[in-house]
């Protein structure tokens, strides 16, 4: 696995939030977005960030709260990430894009598929699209605090306290928390995903416990244009558990359905 500087990006302000941003890639090739899960940040993405970066311009971003970016004022919505990636969208002026979303940022690419003339291809990794997927995780997202994360996730929780500039753990995680059980229009999109008109790769590792086997059958057979992963010796992080089975598929698709070829 190639190592990216993720040190060297740049910042754009939008609604309150100092949001973080990278580039890879050739600057001549089709625009790649890559956004991350909940706690996360844009090295989440480093399994597959090199072999994309080979055949796209990949735009990396750290979500408002999360990796280099400052959190703002007011609540933490999928609806508030989306306009923070839309505006960025256009002031970069990159036209349609390609979009990979993982978990939150799966869920935020159906909200941006929403949107016309902004996503052209969307690869969802263990993305959930609608609040009643979660009825099973309520007392778990409620029961979660800095301390336990802290204890289960020390990694996670380091990285949060070197890179963001303006750390509060418990903060962002109750916040986050929050998003999570969002059951309003601000949440996740729900039955509106049948709306989505661009193609759509729905994946998911097939032991993953957040995104279950019946919730991706079902918004695969409500898009329109959907392909359906299920990929075995995975958990919810499936790029990272099984990036070597990952790849092929997702560079196809992205290119597609046409093979990819050798990188640009």
């Amino acid at each position: 696995m190639n190592s990216f500087d993720h040190t060297s990006g740049s910042f754009f302000t939008h609604d309150g939030a100092r949001l973080y941003y990278e580039q890879h890639g050739p600057g001549s090739a089709p625009w790649l977005v890559l956004l991350h899960g909940g706690m996360g940040s844009i090295e989440g993405f480093n399994h597959i960030l090199p072999a994309l970066a080979g055949h796209f311009r990949v735009l990396g971003i750290d979500s408002r709260g999360h990796g280099r970016s400052t959190l703002g004022d007011g609540r933490l919505t999928y609806q508030r990430l989306e306009a923070d990636v839309a505006a960025l969208l256009d002031h970069l002026q990159t036209g349609p894009v390609r979009i990979i979303g993982f978990s939150d940022g799966g869920t935020l690419g159906y909200r941006l598929a929403l949107r016309r003339n902004v996503v052209e291809r969307l690869v969802a990794i263990g993305g959930s699209w609608d609040w009643k997927n979660h009825a099973e995780d309520q007392a778990l997202f409620r029961g979660l605090t800095g301390a336990g994360w802290r204890q289960k996730f020390p990694d996670s929780h380091a990285t949060y306290q070197q890179i963001n500039p303006e750390p509060d753990f418990d903060r962002l995680l109750e916040a986050t928390v929050r998003m999570w059980t969002d059951a309003s229009e601000t949440g996740y999109p729900g039955d509106a995903v049948a709306r989505i008109q661009c193609p759509v790769l729905v994946m998911r590792g097939d032991e993953d416990p957040l995104f279950r086997r019946e919730a991706a059958f079902t918004l695969a057979a409500r898009l329109p244009q959907a392909q359906l992963f299920n990929l075995p010796f995975a958990g919810h992080e499936a790029h990272e558990d099984q990036p070597d089975l990952c790849l092929p598929v997702i560079l196809r698709f992205l290119n597609d359905g046409k093979g990819y070829g050798a990188p640009v």
